[in-house]
Order: structure tokens, then C-alpha cells, then sequence
């Protein structure tokens, strides 16, 4: 089953310095079934993991549940860092926070740490179920 999903990501950036990281991120998609239809179920749950770089550390991961696409023609739009946030499991670190290079060490999902370099970027992994039949289905790593 191949789901077709067209997406965006916007950034509003604090400052134009190398330590500068995001305010704000939105993501937008339209998703289409694998019969061609646009996807328009009543609930639909999200999961955004954000990692280091090379993949290999999940720095921060959160759920929006039960999001309403009927009558959206596939469309979905969803403003990052106001979902629930599943890891870290505690402590005070925000969305915000992983996108900081101001050599901050980062705890990772799993274990051990990271320490991101100035100019280190994140990515981004986007998960979604809309009937719970199918399962998560999982879009590929974006830098």
C-alpha cells in the first residue's frame, strides 16, 4: 500500500545568526490514498519525530490525535511543537530546544547523547494512522 503525500514544512526563524533555531514550524500535506483518493477520514493520528542529522538519535517525538480531515480534500495542515509530547517522557526540553546548536547536549531516545555542532541539521520523520486497520504508515526521513 503506497500512500501519495505532497508536504511542506514552513520555518519562521528567530534570528539569522548560526545558532538561530525555529520559532515555529508548520506542516502542511495533502494525502492521498493508494486508490487515488484523497484522504478524508474523521480521525486521524499523527506522530512527528524529530531527529539529529544522520537519523540515528530521536531528540524529541510528538502526537496529535484524533485530527478531523473529513472534507479536506486530503489536506492537513498542523502547527508543530503543540502536540503531546511523548519523548522526553519529562523534563523541561521543548521542540524549540532541539533545534538549538548552541552546544546544548541532547539526551536521546534510547540512550546516550548528542551534542550538535553549529551548523548540524534535524530530521524530520511523519507518521500517520487514519483507520486503525492500516497501521502507522511512515513518510521517509526529511532534512
Amino acid at each position: 500500500m503506497s500512500f501519495i503525500i505532497y508536504f511542506a514544512l514552513s520555518f519562521v526563524l528567530y534570528s539569522s545568526f548560526a545558532y538561530a533555531s525555529p520559532k515555529s514550524l508548520n506542516f502542511q500535506a495533502r494525502i492521498k490514498k493508494p486508490d487515488g483518493k484523497n484522504l478524508e477520514s474523521p480521525s486521524v493520528n499523527f506522530r512527528f519525530s524529530y531527529l539529529n542529522e544522520a537519523g540515528s538519535c530521536v531528540l524529541y517525538s510528538e502526537d496529535f490525535t484524533g485530527i478531523s480531515m473529513t472534507g479536506s480534500a486530503g489536506m492537513t495542515n498542523i502547527n508543530l511543537g503543540l502536540g503531546t509530547r511523548v519523548y522526553p517522557t519529562s523534563g523541561a526540553t521543548t521542540l524549540y530546544d532541539i533545534f538549538s546548536n548552541a552546544g546544548v547536549t541532547l539526551n536521546c531516545q534510547g540512550g546516550g547523547t548528542i551534542t550538535p555542532a553549529s551548523t548540524d541539521r534535524r530530521s524530520i520523520v511523519m507518521q500517520f494512522n487514519y483507520d486503525g486497520s492500516n497501521g502507522w504508515q511512515t513518510l521517509p526521513l526529511v532534512n
